[in-house]
């Protein structure tokens, strides 16, 4: 004899919760890769009308040094720190007329601790800290694409052109600096 029906229930019941376990998998994922928090960075934004952004050779690599939230318990405190690294451009929109510049974001990491409680820890004698890892591949981008490489702390209202030698060791040096408050 068959299955009874209560038997057939049970197995079709299996399967629906078996469905519905993946279906609730798949929506985790999706509220994931939802989740503004995590991936606020990789949005594309256009520039404000900022005079430091036009004193910037275009197009350009740059990598944005902010503050974490959490830096800001001191007012000049700089020892949790995010750098986005991302491609910037000028986006031509109906041949010439409202023409923006554009920041494509490529790459994200934080750095915590060091020797940089403050700014002035961080932008040393006109010397920016780059991240380890980060710091290299902008080099390594900037070589390949053959576009120059910038830091820039918005903040703060200063930049600095990232200079290299593929012969020696890599040196950040200043090319221009704007002088303001820091």
């Amino acid at each position: 004899m068959g299955k009874s029906i209560e038997d057939r229930l049970n197995d079709e019941l299996e399967i629906k919760d078996g469905i519905i376990e993946e279906l609730k998998d798949k929506i985790d994922n999706l509220e994931i890769m939802t989740d503004i928090d995590k991936i606020w960075w990789m949005r594309h934004s256009v520039f404000d009308d900022c005079e430091l952004s036009q004193e910037m050779e275009v197009p350009r690599l740059e990598m944005r040094l902010e503050r974490d939230g959490v830096s800001f318990r001191n007012n000049d405190s700089w020892y949790s720190r995010i750098y986005t690294t991302g491609l910037v451009y000028r986006h031509f929109k109906d041949a010439g007329i409202n023409n923006k510049l554009l920041f494509i974001p490529l790459d994200k990491t934080t750095t915590k601790g060091g020797k940089s409680k403050s700014f002035k820890d961080i932008w040393a004698d006109g010397d920016p800290e780059l991240p380890f890892s980060d710091g290299s591949h902008i080099v390594a981008n900037s070589i390949t694409l053959n576009l120059p490489a910038y830091i820039v702390c918005y903040e703060k209202n200063i930049f600095a052109k990232i200079n290299y030698n593929i012969n020696e060791d890599i040196n950040l040096s200043i090319v221009e600096q704007m002088k303001r408050k820091i």
